[in-house]
C-alpha cells in the first residue's frame, strides 16, 4: 500500500508566463494497493511443480487518469496480449503453471557460458483490468508454453534464459487517439536473459 503525490498534464493545456508556454499540471494524489501471491506445490514426480500466481491491484477512491493504470498484458502479465492492450484502475489476474524438468542436470560449457538445467512450463492465464465495474464475461484468457535454461556466465554470475510463446483466446477492440486497434487471437513470442526468474513471474 502506498500513497502517491503526482502532477500530470493530461489534456496538453499550456499557459503563457513571461513569454514562455508552461504546461498546466493537475494534482493526482491517491492510495494504490497491490497484492502479489505466488504459491508453488510440489508434485509426486521429482522436481515437478504446480504454481499459482495471483495479482490484484486497486487505485482507491474515484477513478484517475489512465496514465496511472495497472496494465494486464505483456511479459509480466498475461502473455497472450500486448502490455497496453487492456488496463484500468483495478486489476485481477491468476496464472496456473505446470513446470517440469526436460534435463534435470547436465554440464555444458561454451566459452564463458555454462548451462546446467532445462525446464519446460505450461501455463494458463485468466484476468482483467477495469475502472468502474467488470463482469466475468469481460475477463480474458490465454495459454502458453515456456522454456527455461538455468546457467552461469563468467563462471560465477547467475544466468537465466527464457523463451515463451502464448496465445490469447479473446478478441477485443480498443480506441486510442480515435484509431481502433484489435487485440487477441494471435500468437506472441518472448525471449530474454535475466539474473533470476522471479523477475518475470
Amino acid at each position: 500500500m502506498n500513497y502517491e503525490f503526482n502532477k500530470l498534464n493530461p489534456d496538453g493545456t499550456y499557459e503563457l508566463k513571461d513569454g514562455i508556454l508552461v504546461p498546466v499540471y493537475r494534482k493526482f494524489n491517491f492510495w494504490r494497493f497491490e497484492l502479489n501471491w505466488n504459491e508453488y506445490v510440489r508434485l509426486p514426480l521429482k522436481n515437478h511443480t504446480l504454481g499459482f500466481i495471483f495479482k490484484y491491484g486497486s487505485i482507491l477512491g474515484k477513478p484517475v487518469d489512465e496514465f496511472f493504470n495497472f496494465y494486464s498484458g505483456g511479459l509480466i502479465g498475461m502473455r497472450g496480449y500486448s502490455f497496453y492492450s487492456f488496463g484500468g484502475n483495478e486489476i485481477l489476474t491468476l496464472r496456473t503453471i505446470y513446470r517440469f524438468p526436460v534435463i534435470d542436470y547436465f554440464h555444458l560449457q561454451i566459452l564463458n557460458l555454462g548451462f546446467q538445467r532445462i525446464y519446460l512450463g505450461l501455463f494458463f492465464d485468466y484476468g482483467n483490468a477495469w475502472n468502474d465495474v467488470t463482469r466475468l464475461k469481460d475477463f480474458k484468457k490465454d495459454v502458453g508454453v515456456e522454456l527455461r535454461i538455468d546457467g552461469t556466465s563468467f563462471y560465477v554470475f547467475p544466468m537465466k534464459i527464457f523463451a515463451s510463446v502464448a496465445y490469447g483466446f479473446d478478441k477485443f477492440d480498443k480506441v486510442i487517439n480515435k484509431v481502433k486497434y484489435s487485440f487477441g487471437r494471435d500468437v506472441r513470442f518472448y525471449f530474454g536473459v535475466v539474473f533470476e526468474f522471479d523477475s518475470i513471474e
